[in-house]
């Protein structure tokens, strides 16, 4: 049910009518590196986005939307759910009722808000993976006068044929397709602090850290580190910086993925890779990861 958060504008643009996606001879889709197939319902199209799937009706207002999840247990379904969604981008999502069991391994719930300003209604499902790999999230969207039977029912067919395998080298596979995109990938990490202490002294530091990965396999690498300090005693700033280039990949390490950065002048980094809460972590620091700032030319 994370998914309710990701949508953007422009789905949110399309709810108030049925969308037009091409068309698929295929209606059985099968994801190895994450371990799932599931049946896109007939009379819907499909078509891939960032965040997973996205399908649309030419007859029916609204949109479905597919995609991973990193809940362990039903546990943590209830818990993330229980105080809905609202984020600083007008988007204000609150659980109708409570949660109903979705099969085995799945929860499913009704909700109502807005996303972006725009009302709406939704209809959710969360799956757990049953061997331990990403789950799914399945959800339907559409505003609230056009939201009827047909798009609950569209879902429920969705999420009901979602057949679960174990996937091959999934995690390693899983961060290779989030870090390669057409215009790159940048990883940032920045953190600074300061303050003065009762002496009228001060003192402040900054790290930052900048990777950018492009999608020929290359990556370019920056890092700055800065301490100042300001005291009755004297002044001084401490300063330190690296940078390089080489190729980078997404290997396997344990059942763990790694990011492994091999420099053109023979050094190499590798970070442990993890993501919590939909947030990304590199050797258990948090990175962001945008996809409108890498330089690859």
């Amino acid at each position: 049910m994370k998914a309710i958060i990701k949508i953007n504008l422009l789905l949110v643009l399309v709810l108030i009518m049925a969308v037009e996606l091409p068309a698929q001879e295929n209606n059985v889709v099968t994801v190895e590196e994450v371990g799932v197939r599931f049946t896109v319902p007939a009379g819907w199209q499909y078509q891939a986005s960032e965040e997973g799937y996205v399908f649309g009706h030419n007859s029916i207002a609204g949109l479905m939307v597919m995609s991973l999840n990193e809940f362990n247990s039903l546990e943590e379904i209830r818990a993330a759910v229980s105080q809905g969604f609202a984020d600083e981008y007008g988007t204000n999502l609150q659980l109708n009722g409570s949660l109903e069991a979705f099969g085995e391994r799945g929860l499913a719930g009704h909700f109502s808000g807005v996303i972006e300003g725009q009302p709406v209604k939704v209809y959710a499902v969360s799956l757990l993976h049953q061997y331990g790999g990403a789950g799914i999230d399945c959800m339907v969207v559409s505003t609230p006068e056009a939201f009827g039977s047909e798009q609950e029912e569209a879902l429920k067919q969705l999420a009901g044929s979602v057949v679960f395998f174990k996937p091959e080298n999934s995690k390693a596979k899983w961060w290779q397709d989030l870090f390669t995109y057409v215009d790159g990938c940048r990883l940032h990490y920045l953190t600074s602090s300061g303050g003065s202490d009762y002496g009228g002294g001060y003192s402040s530091s900054s790290d930052e850290t900048i990777i950018d990965l492009c999608p020929d396999g290359r990556f370019t690498y920056w890092s700055a580190h800065d301490n100042t300090f300001d005291i009755p005693s004297g002044f001084g700033n401490a300063r330190g910086r690296d940078r390089g280039a080489g190729k980078w990949s997404v290997g396997d390490a344990g059942g763990v993925a790694v990011l492994q950065l091999l420099f053109d002048d023979g050094r190499s980094l590798e970070y442990e890779l993890s993501r919590k809460d939909n947030k990304t972590y590199l050797n258990g620091t948090r990175y962001f990861v945008l996809y409108d700032k890498a330089e690859c030319n």
